[in-house]
C-alpha cells in the first residue's frame, strides 16, 4: 500500500524541516 510507505516518507520530511528551521532560528 503506498499510503503505508507514503505517511513515513512525509513525517521524515517535516520532522527535517522543522530541524532545519530550529538551527535558523537557534
Amino acid at each position: 500500500m503506498v499510503f503505508g510507505i507514503f505517511v513515513p516518507l512525509w513525517h521524515g520530511v517535516i520532522s527535517s524541516v522543522c530541524i532545519e528551521l530550529c538551527n535558523i532560528v537557534y
